[in-house]
């Protein structure tokens, strides 16, 4: 059973899945069932742009959660898209409605077990700032009294925003393959990583031509394969991640193949993202320009033409062995 109808039913049917009549400041926020709460948020924040927001709950302690409701805030202007997936498909049962803003509320009425993931999107507004926040917590039942988990905030950064490199990362590129109409070139991010700062969160996004599709991971010796990759025929930002922060230095293979039309070039940039415990941090952003196969080749005429072609060479070459064996017979005689 669904129920997307309006928020203020929904808060009604959320609070009678937990079992609420009263909440008041003088309860004690306890968590008595140990539940951790993370939040992942994955895609680029451009105007109108749809993120990808991935919600992780571990329980780690005996008592068993009899009601379970997740609260997410979106920032102003942002609004609620579709629940994408859940583990075992435990969607839940009371979620918002597309188009829906402010406070998020899920809910469920058979309660998940645990770990549990759950990813939705949500869609950007029209009007880009340099950052936003987005926050969230956990609300369940062990007994007859509400628990909760930590209040977990994540900030996403717009386009302008700076970033730290705290981390010491860098990233380089290299590439095996020719630019050609259709052909299929092997891009190689390399990542190195200079201090000793722990990463949390890490994801490489690496941002194709035009008219360039992800093809998959690459078997190259050496190189790691992320826990998440684009599927096939992606465009545009690729993303792969990894569910814990991998070792550096690190090398990421993958195949992309070029548009039928080529260009004489185009260029591939990317960096990696991390966080360490607050904001977002990133590497450098590397770039990668890929010239096509038809640069510094002759587009030489045929024969007739004026551009110098093979054809002409020909006509030379005969008129010049002409020349040698007319001087030979007059050496003759």
């Amino acid at each position: 059973m669904n129920f997307q109808s309006s928020a203020r039913i929904r808060s009604l049917l959320v609070a009678a899945v937990l079992g609420l009549v009263a909440v008041t400041n003088a309860w004690s926020q306890e968590n008595t069932a140990n539940l951790q709460f993370t939040r992942t948020v994955t895609g680029e924040y451009v105007a109108d742009a749809t993120l990808q927001v991935t919600l992780r709950m571990t329980k780690n302690a005996t008592p068993v959660i009899l009601a379970l409701a997740v609260r997410e805030t979106l920032p102003e202007g942002w609004t609620f898209n579709v629940v994408e997936s859940a583990t075992s498909n435990q969607i839940p049962s009371i979620r918002p409605a597309p188009g829906d803003s402010g406070q998020l509320q899920f809910a469920w009425i058979n309660v998940p077990s645990f770990p549990f993931t759950m990813t939705y999107s949500i869609k950007a507004p029209s009007v880009e700032v340099e950052s936003v926040e987005l926050f969230g917590q956990v609300e369940y039942r062990a007994s007859g009294r509400p628990e909760f988990s930590d209040v977990v905030t994540t900030t996403i950064l717009g386009p302008a925003a700076p970033l730290e490199n705290t981390a010491g990362l860098a990233l380089t590129r290299s590439f095996v393959g020719n630019y050609e109409a259709n052909a299929i070139v092997t891009f190689t991010a390399n990542v190195t990583k200079s201090t000793d700062t722990a990463v949390i969160e890490v994801v490489l996004r690496e941002t194709l031509p035009a008219g360039w599709k992800f093809k998959g991971i690459a078997p190259v010796p050496g190189s790691i394969v992320p826990d998440a990759w684009p599927a096939p025929e992606a465009e545009g930002v690729l993303e792969f991640s990894w569910n814990a922060a991998p070792e550096f230095p690190l090398a990421v293979s993958y195949n992309a193949q070029a548009p039928n039309d080529v260009l004489d070039s185009v260029e591939i940039t990317g960096r990696m993202g991390y966080r360490t415990t607050g904001r977002p941090e990133a590497s450098n952003v590397a770039s990668t320009v890929i010239e096509s196969s038809k640069v510094g080749y002759c587009g030489c005429a045929p024969s007739g033409g004026s551009g110098g072609g093979t054809g002409d060479w020909a006509v030379v070459g005969l008129a010049a062995l002409a020349l040698v064996a007319a001087a030979r017979r007059h050496a003759r005689a």
